[in-house]
């Protein structure tokens, strides 16, 4: 018995290393805002102008995030449509090679709900400096929208510093039956020019369009992909890396792109 009780220690002490201050904010983010994570799926439509071969179609799959129950919804520009922005490029077309800007068509955008259903949805507003993209319910005529979970706010100030921890949420893919998940990671960098953005180190965030929050439980910013061209046409390469891109970035083009959904359909750009 006397032998049995330090190892009951030992026991306790492990299991209380779980818990803390961090850990109860990421099991309270995870409950209150797993449901605003939702995955996107959408058709991109490749066309190369010169070239008589069909459009290439791809199955687009990524994540969004909820931001209000009216459905706007915020995802990662370059995920949503890759071939966006990427400017002209030097192909073979015809035995020659030949310059061309490859266009990408999005159509077919659904956001897939916790309860299985799928919502047509539409694009409104997009920042591809800043790699966000802003959707809005597209039912149908005649057809009700659905109500979506509550939506994360990025409306509330936050900031974070070097080493400062963090917390990411996500969800574990189509495989675990797109399970949230959450955990943590450190802020590495912060970038101030041109524009503030956040670096993180090795750690869990929930992949490109999803949110990631301070230690307190506001919502820090986004998770989107910073890409730079390298090299000219014939050496066409792209760096390119994940970032956090602060809430209030992300609060002040949801504002906008509120004001775009609210605009009659006459007045609605073409879809990208």
């Amino acid at each position: 018995m006397n032998r049995l009780l330090p190892a009951l220690a030992a026991l306790a002490v492990a299991t209380q290393s779980f818990a803390g201050p961090l850990e109860d904010t990421a099991r309270r983010i995870m409950e209150e805002h797993a449901a605003a994570i939702v995955p996107v799926i959408a058709v991109l439509k490749i066309e190369v102008p010169g070239d008589e071969s069909p459009p290439q179609e791809q199955t687009i799959d990524t994540y969004g995030t909820v931001l209000s129950t009216h459905g706007l919804t915020v995802v990662s520009a370059a995920s949503l449509n890759p071939i966006g922005g990427i400017g002209a490029m030097e192909v073979p077309i015809g035995g020659r090679m030949q310059s061309v800007t490859p266009r990408g068509t999005v159509a077919q955008i659904r956001v897939r709900l916790p309860d299985g259903d799928e919502v047509p949805m539409r694009q409104v507003l997009t920042d591809e400096d800043l790699d966000l993209a802003f959707l809005a319910p597209d039912p149908g005529e005649g057809v009700a929208v659905p109500s979506f979970p509550r939506g994360v706010d990025f409306g509330r100030n936050s900031t974070a510093e070097v080493m400062d921890e963090v917390i990411g949420l996500g969800r574990a893919g189509k495989l675990f039956n797109w399970a949230p998940a959450v955990g943590a990671t450190r802020i590495i960098a912060r970038v101030e020019k041109p524009r503030r953005l956040y670096l993180f180190g090795a750690g869990f965030v929930g992949g490109v369009g999803t949110p990631v929050f301070t230690a307190d439980g506001r919502a820090l910013g986004l998770v989107v992909m910073r890409r730079q061209r390298v090299g000219g046409a014939r050496a066409f390469a792209m760096n390119q890396a994940a970032v956090i891109v602060p809430a209030a970035d992300v609060a002040d083009l949801a504002r906008r792109a509120q004001e775009a959904v609210a605009k009659p359909k006459s007045e609605r750009p073409a879809s990208p």
